[in-house]
């Protein structure tokens, strides 16, 4: 795996089924694990993609639509 300011480096495992709740969307993802520097985690295009996902940088959210619904998920920095 790539990042944009690190070197190449290998996939360190992959969890799969993993039971995630994100707001009040509740439902089972598959996690690939990298060491990063920049971020505390990356949504790769195929979570976007699945959940109909937008982001809205200038608001600070993201949008997630499950069964015809849209939730609102809020970044907040972790302490």
């Amino acid at each position: 795996m790539k990042t944009v300011t690190s070197p190449p480096d290998c996939v360190l495992g992959i969890a799969e089924r993993v039971d995630t709740t994100l707001g009040e969307c509740v439902g089972k993802v598959e996690l690939t694990i990298v060491q990063i520097d920049d971020y505390e985690f990356v949504l790769l295009m195929e979570f976007l993609k699945r959940f109909d996902a937008m982001i809205v940088t200038h608001l600070k959210k993201l949008y997630i639509t499950m069964e015809g619904n849209m939730y609102p998920l809020v970044f907040q920095p972790l302490v």
